[in-house]
């Protein structure tokens, strides 16, 4: 079969991952709306310690989405495609490559959205929690980071004409990590280096901390953090995020509802593992010697929560260490609703403040035992 033109999402919406992963003969294990299985993809690397392969990769069946926790690769139907075939997900060619394909192997035309009801929210089943009435003092992060030039909510451009979260291709050069506003935060040159940070004296971020964005471990964009407080306005955001734009005539968005700050470094599934407002909470908790990811704001997507639920054994644990402030209370509700139905939650408590406020003597009170 063969169209002059895709609409991408009629496609996703006609043709399931779980009809793709069976066309490629994958099999998977399914409970409920989710399944497991090895993963099949070319770029997957291969064991070189003799031991055997273990199930990494996760697949959401009623969201038609997958990840792969051993080589990264995530997406929706059209990007696994790509993926099997040896494609670019982040090249809309190739993308457009991988819809023909599809539109070929299960005969079905995609000129048109199709109507679907829509899906029911579950209840949580289990929610494990701690939390009780905390001070009401407002943090450093305490509200949502702003983004630049951009509304917070998701655009309406249909996601045919738009990338999002494309790798960057380039990395900021000449980063000064010996910038005082970093020394003053009490961050080690190991921290700062490992979380990539410095200054920067040029461009966009000028006058700001460079703090660079990962997903599925590409470099995605960077955000800003002001070290001028008194320079702080609604023109003058404290943090920015990256804005829409144009590449090569594509249309190319970043959405950090997609993903999470410091995600990409867990490769596979781990037993603890802290989640935060705030990019300075994650470089604290490191430095203390804590796992932690952050939602980098005050609340958290549905695809946030299913990758905190993907980063954790089924028997591990999240340890909700947002600020105590009601931003920081409504989105540690939100996480034990998202996360609760399926992993074990526990928020922290702290008596006010963020996390970066407390020492390291002091986290291990709250936190697990390293």
């Amino acid at each position: 079969m063969s169209t002059s033109w895709i609409d991408f999402r009629a496609l996703r919406e006609k043709v399931s991952l779980l009809d793709v992963l069976r066309h490629y003969g994958v099999e998977v294990k399914i409970r409920g709306d989710q399944a497991t299985g090895l993963c099949p993809l070319p770029r997957h690397p291969p064991r070189t310690d003799g031991r055997p392969r273990t199930a990494s990769l996760s697949v959401n069946l009623a969201r038609n989405i997958f990840k792969c926790f051993g080589c990264q690769a995530r997406g929706n139907t059209i990007d696994y495609v790509c993926y099997s075939e040896g494609l670019d997900p982040a090249d809309p060619q190739h993308v457009r490559q991988a819809a023909m394909k599809m539109t070929g192997w299960f005969d079905v035309s995609a000129d048109g959205p199709i109507d679907r009801p829509a899906t029911p929210i579950a209840k949580p089943r289990c929610v494990n929690t701690t939390a009780s009435r905390v001070g009401q003092a407002k943090g450093e992060d305490a509200r949502p980071l702003q983004q630049h030039l951009n509304p917070p909510t998701e655009p309406n451009q249909e996601e045919s004409d738009v990338l999002v979260n494309p790798p960057l291709g380039f990395t900021l050069q000449d980063l000064d990590p010996s910038h005082p506003y970093l020394a003053s935060r009490g961050f080690t040159p190991e921290t700062l280096e490992h979380f990539g940070l410095g200054y920067c004296a040029r461009g966009m971020l000028k006058g700001r901390i460079a703090i660079p964005l990962h997903d599925a471990g590409s470099l995605i964009g960077y955000a800003g953090r002001l070290t001028d407080d008194q320079m702080i306005s609604d023109e003058c955001p404290k943090y920015l995020l990256p804005g829409r734009r144009k590449r090569d005539g594509v249309t190319i968005d970043f959405r950090k509802s997609r993903f999470l700050y410091n995600g990409h470094r867990i490769t596979e599934a781990v037993d603890d593992l802290a989640v935060c407002e705030g990019f300075p909470a994650v470089w604290w908790l490191h430095q203390a010697g804590y796992r932690a990811v952050s939602l980098m704001g005050s609340d958290c997507s549905t695809e946030q929560a299913d990758l905190l639920i993907r980063a954790v054994t089924p028997d591990g644990r999240v340890w909700v260490f947002t600020d105590a402030d009601p931003a920081g209370n409504d989105c540690a509700t939100r996480i034990l609703t998202l996360v609760g139905q399926s992993r074990f939650v526990r928020r922290v408590k702290i008596p006010h403040g963020q996390p970066t406020d407390y020492p390291p003597d002091e986290l291990a009170r709250w936190l697990w035992h390293r």
